[in-house]
């Protein structure tokens, strides 16, 4: 696979991932912790899910997500329910601007890849209409962010309470390897030598802080993302 740099860069981290069998016990355990307010994201009907937003600011959040009650459940709500039995950090996205052209461009250099659309209704009945891909078949599991593209639909970060700042980095046995990628791919994150693979958050606000992770070999029972739609 050959990993040199793409032409087109990416802005930067959209957004991480919490997943979790409660949505609303684990929002207010963060609220309690960091004395803030999520947003109530509305949900993924195709997927079974709801979530609650949180912003870092400059287009960047937190999104706790989780099976809504009540709702028939789809793929990814059976995945959550099965395999999280405690809330678990497993994805981050990164946001760009073009996804169609920079997806090619990533085929052009040899990477295997998805490419899906999305759309979920908020409360207030504006429906997000978004675009992105996800790499398939890589030994990286959730350290491998996928690639999200509004479109023109309002990204998260900026209409979302924030008032909280974050620090991710990624764990991993081969910290050379991943970093050797995240170069290819101009992808800012902090990758760090573990004994096993996972991602790790620190969250703080003025009134505390709280750490977020998760393990990669539970990103891997959940298979790819492109595959967890009705």
């Amino acid at each position: 696979m050959q990993k040199s740099k793409l032409d087109t860069q990416s802005r930067g981290i959209d957004h991480i991932a919490l997943f979790t069998n409660d949505v609303g016990a684990t929002q207010s355990v963060i609220e309690k912790e960091l004395k803030v307010t999520f947003a109530d994201g509305g949900g993924h009907p195709s997927m079974g899910t709801i979530n609650r937003l949180l912003s870092f600011g400059e287009r960047s959040y937190l999104e706790v997500v989780g099976p809504a009650k009540g709702a028939p459940a789809g793929a990814l709500a059976r995945k959550i329910a099965e395999f999280t039995p405690e809330p678990e950090l497993l994805m981050f996205a990164v946001e760009t601007d073009n996804a169609p052209e920079l997806a090619d461009q990533f085929r052009q250099k040899g990477w295997e890849l998805s490419f899906w659309e999305e759309e979920r209704l908020r409360p207030d009945g504006e429906l997000l209409k978004y675009r992105g891909f996800s790499f398939l078949n890589h030994p990286w599991g959730g350290l491998l962010p996928f690639f999200i593209d509004w479109q023109a639909s309002p990204q998260p970060g900026i209409t979302s309470p924030g008032g909280v700042t974050l620090s991710l980095a990624a764990c991993t046995t081969d910290p050379w390897g991943l970093q050797a990628v995240y170069d290819a791919l101009a992808i800012n994150v902090s990758v760090r030598l573990g004994n096993k693979s996972f991602l790790y958050a620190e969250i703080r606000s003025d009134l505390g802080s709280m750490v977020l992770h998760g393990a990669a070999e539970t990103y891997a029972k959940f298979g790819k993302l492109a595959e967890l739609e009705d």
